[in-house]
């Protein structure tokens, strides 16, 4: 159904691509949508593609066909154009509470904004808020594939936000090499949205240094540092001192790293930015963890301000197997019954992983060697370089214990062409075997 008035409607283009997302959601092909409203489906694209302009009964067809409404107005424009200001300035500075306070308010009038001439900048401007605070809310991926539909005819801004989006999609889901693909298209569109550029750097960075593309990430890092502390956007200069402390941890040099994160942490105390202290306060626990600090690094863990947080309750477990293996034990029951606590498939892979192997006897557990198997060939699908070393390094010490010496030696021969840097904290579930059997 219409609503309001067709000849209030200045943007016709957003129109065509609301009727071509629903007509493709709802698997209608152009033939058959066609015959349905007695229209050529030459021109049917033609209005899809916004090279025609349909009449008011025409546009009448198509969304009874479709069953669906479309609000037709021109009173929100200026709303609209504070809204994607507004959440864009609040998410660029990590006003997340601010963005969701304009946000609700834009989601009491779906109809308003996701079904009229305001849709397609409605639409990105949400899905970047739940995107970029990595968000596993089950509408995202849909909604982005909606979106995916008219790729092609968004223009260049927008088409590099979709992408953009797509990238945080897969890099919370832990699918390094996937979303460095969509950071480096974003990156790749001239003429886009400027604003954009160090934010994408700042996400792509963590894509590098999951593949361990070390010498790319720190200069791309400094680079970044730069532009935010040029534009005044200190908050995100300093969250992005932090991955320089990530590839100082992985190359173990655990001093230099814990030289940034005492120096991130001293500026989110004095600020009082809860978020920032999370994320330097995790890292502070991996370099205490990896030093072999159990106790302090649990003591800095549980200090976090989010227990529920995934990557607390990654890291946790991972100090717990070396602390406390029976208290890791009803941990591990915990955080995989807690519906709170959301994992990646990486994360529950790889927490199976170390379960099976410190807890249960390899001999007498099938489900391990599945795990370890899926959470390998993922690794080495996105190129994850952390998780490619503990697999392959865990499945080669499988089979030498079995004595299937001749599968060890394949699997070793495979690991040295995926993994690009040994690094031996990286095993510490080798050097000290701390099993329970």
């Amino acid at each position: 159904m219409l609503k309001g008035n067709y000849h209030e409607l200045n943007n016709f283009e957003v129109i065509g691509n609301l009727l071509m997302i629903e007509r493709k959601k709802q698997h209608i092909s152009l033939r058959e949508f066609s015959d349905q409203i007695d229209l050529s489906h030459t021109m049917i694209s033609n209005i899809e593609k916004n090279k025609s302009v349909p009449s008011e009964d025409t546009l009448k067809k198509m969304v009874k066909v479709l069953n669906i409404d479309i609000f037709m107005s021109s009173k929100y424009e200026k709303d609209i154009e504070k809204f994607s200001e507004k959440i864009f300035d609040c998410l660029n500075h990590y006003r997340y509470e601010d963005a969701l306070k304009i946000l609700l308010k834009f989601e009491s009038k779906p109809i308003d904004f996701a079904y009229s001439q305001y849709a397609i900048e409605y639409r990105l401007m949400r899905l970047f808020y739940y995107t970029i605070k990595g968000s596993f809310e089950p509408f995202l991926k849909k909604e982005i594939d909606d979106l995916s539909y008219v790729f092609d005819n968004l223009n260049k801004s927008e088409k590099q936000l979709l992408l953009v989006i797509q990238g945080l999609w897969f890099l919370y889901r832990d699918y390094y090499k996937t979303s460095a693909k969509y950071f480096e298209k974003a990156k790749e569109i001239h003429n886009g949205n400027k604003q954009l550029i160090p934010i994408i750097n700042e996400y792509y960075i963590r894509t590098l240094i999951k593949q361990y593309k070390f010498t790319d990430a720190t200069i791309l890092a400094n680079k970044t540092i730069g532009i935010y502390e040029e534009s005044g956007n200190y908050l995100r200069a300093i969250r992005t001192k932090l991955s320089l402390a990530n590839i100082h941890l992985i190359i173990k040099k655990l001093n230099t790293a814990m030289e940034i994160v005492n120096t991130v942490l001293k500026f989110a105390k004095k600020h009082s930015i809860v978020h920032l202290i999370g994320m330097a306060g995790t890292i502070k626990a991996n370099i205490l963890f990896v030093k072999g600090e159990y106790k302090d690094a649990l003591s800095t863990i549980n200090g976090h301000f989010d227990p529920k947080s995934r990557w607390v309750a990654f890291t946790k477990f991972r100090i717990l197997l070396f602390k406390d293996v029976e208290e890791a034990k009803d941990y591990y029951i915990e955080i995989k019954n807690d519906k709170d606590i959301l994992l990646s498939d990486r994360e529950k892979l790889y927490i199976d992983c170390l379960y099976f192997w410190v807890v249960e006897k390899l001999s007498e557990n099938k489900q391990y060697l599945k795990s370890l198997k899926t959470a390998c060939n993922f690794a080495v699908e996105e190129n994850d370089q952390e998780l490619i070393g503990i697999t392959y390094n865990l499945r080669i010490y499988y089979y030498k214990r079995k004595r299937h010496y001749k599968k060890a030696v394949e699997l070793a021969k495979k690991f040295g062409i995926h993994k690009k840097l040994h690094i031996s904290f990286m095993y510490p579930y080798l050097q000290n075997d701390v099993r329970n059997e």
